[in-house]
C-alpha cells in the first residue's frame, strides 16, 4: 500500500473532486457514475439497480487518485521526450 500524507490527500481530492468514477456493484455489476467529491463525503452507497450496500473506503480512493496522478505525470514526461525526438 502506498502511503499518502494528509496534505497530499487533500490536494489530490481537490484536483479530482469534479471527476466521476464508475463504481461497480459487487452483487449485480451495475455501473454507477459517482463524483470523487461524493465518494469523499459518503461512506456507503446503495446500488440503484439491486439495492445492495457498498462500503466506500476513503483511503483506497486516495491511493487510486495518487496512482492516477502519477500516471498522468509519467504520460506528460513521455510526451515531452517524444517532442524532443521530433
Amino acid at each position: 500500500m502506498i502511503q499518502t500524507t494528509q496534505d497530499e490527500g487533500i490536494v489530490l481530492a481537490t484536483l479530482f473532486a469534479e471527476d466521476t468514477l464508475d463504481v461497480a456493484c459487487p452483487a449485480c455489476s451495475h455501473l454507477t457514475q459517482l463524483s470523487v467529491e461524493w465518494l469523499q463525503t459518503n461512506r456507503h452507497y446503495a446500488c440503484g439497480k439491486c439495492g445492495s450496500e457498498l462500503d466506500i473506503d476513503g483511503e483506497q480512493l486516495l491511493e487510486r487518485l495518487r496512482d492516477v496522478d502519477l500516471a498522468v505525470d509519467n504520460l506528460k514526461s513521455s510526451i515531452d521526450r517524444l517532442k524532443e525526438m521530433l
